[in-house]
């Protein structure tokens, strides 16, 4: 989990500064719906 949440932060900061080519905006949603559907999987154990 932490790995998934270094490469979106490093992605949103290379956003940020260069843009991001069509592989890497990819890259990025997967990654956030992948950390999303993690996140909301361990509320449910709640």
């Amino acid at each position: 989990m932490q790995n998934i949440l270094f490469r979106i932060n490093e992605l949103s900061k290379k956003e940020k500064a260069n843009g991001l080519t069509v592989d890497e905006k990819q890259e990025q949603q997967m990654l956030r719906q992948n950390y999303t559907e993690t996140f909301r999987g361990s509320l449910d154990s709640i």
